[in-house]
């Protein structure tokens, strides 16, 4: 639960440092630098957690070595961000969004083999992915100017979220579907 809290923070401070920015009316104080820093650092290390929170979720049916692989790259973005200026790190979205529709293609697989295995949460779980991963595909193609949407995945984000959390209630409970 810890990991998808963790997840779910740093899409809320990812969310509140886009679109309407209203990280400035926290911090007003902020510097452009600073405020792009966040954004890419709290977006980069999002998935992180959520690959934790899978492996947690279903031990049997994710990959261990895939999560690794990709954790360390996610931390090598991270890295990037930290240490050079935003024209360099801006360059690497492109490597991110690569990144995110691995990251959706491992979760399929392992939600679809928990759902094979007949696994508690598997069902809901597959549910949210499926609609973030829409969203996630009409933001990548939208942000490469291939259509003309906008942003979706902040409600994608919010429907697995809400869906997450009725599994893990359920789990947590030791109830079952009905």
């Amino acid at each position: 639960i810890l990991y998808f809290a963790f997840f779910c923070f740093l899409i809320s401070a990812y969310l509140i440092s886009t679109g309407e920015m209203l990280i400035l009316s926290i911090f007003p104080q902020i510097t452009w630098q600073a405020l792009v820093k966040v954004i890419y650092l709290t977006l980069y290390i999002s998935p992180f957690f959520f690959l934790r929170y899978m492996g947690k979720f279903f031990p049997d049916e994710s990959s261990r070595i895939f999560r690794k692989i990709i954790e360390i790259i996610l931390i090598l973005l991270w890295l990037i961000v930290v240490f050079s200026p935003p024209l360099f790190f801006s360059s690497t979205l492109d490597i991110f969004h690569l990144i995110m529709v691995i990251i959706s293609i491992a979760s399929f697989r392992t939600v679809g083999r928990a759902l094979y295995s007949r696994r508690e949460g598997a069902l809901p779980l597959f549910a949210g992915i499926s609609v973030l991963t829409i969203a996630m595909i009409n933001d990548v193609l939208h942000y490469q100017e291939i259509i003309n949407t906008g942003d979706t995945a902040p409600a994608g984000v919010l429907i697995l979220i809400l869906i997450n959390g009725f599994a893990l209630s359920k789990r947590s409970s030791g109830k079952k579907y009905a």
